[in-house]
């Protein structure tokens, strides 16, 4: 799932600026990839907690870990880049969290 996600934002940040519809449909691909992510491994999480107490915390604290990339990603899409469609902006804010999900969807088949 993780890596449909990345090849989607790769897809996206490779095309041309002006190729709108190509770049919507990269878009679709990177979102149905990139946010499915997230229920099964909440899931996995809750289920390997020590107790019933602890399972909203932990969700809580997983969710939260993600918030500082948001407010990152708000300061990375640069205005004098706007003509080339914010290259910086599609590669820091939208490949990372790929690359982590992927390596987190590897471990978890090899376990």
């Amino acid at each position: 799932m993780a890596t449909i996600g990345a090849i989607g934002f790769i897809a996206s940040a490779t095309l041309s600026p002006h190729a709108y519809n190509a770049r919507y449909g990269c878009l679709i691909i990177a979102a149905s990839g990139a946010f499915s992510c997230i229920p099964p491994l909440l899931g996995w999480l809750s289920s390997n907690v020590f107790s019933t107490g602890a399972v909203g915390l932990a969700i809580a604290l997983n969710i939260s870990v993600g918030a500082p990339g948001q407010i990152l990603g708000v300061w990375i899409y640069k205005a004098d880049e706007a003509k080339r469609g914010y290259p910086t902006g599609m590669c820091l804010s939208n490949l990372p969290p790929d690359c982590v999900r992927c390596m987190l969807t590897m471990t978890q088949d090899i376990g």
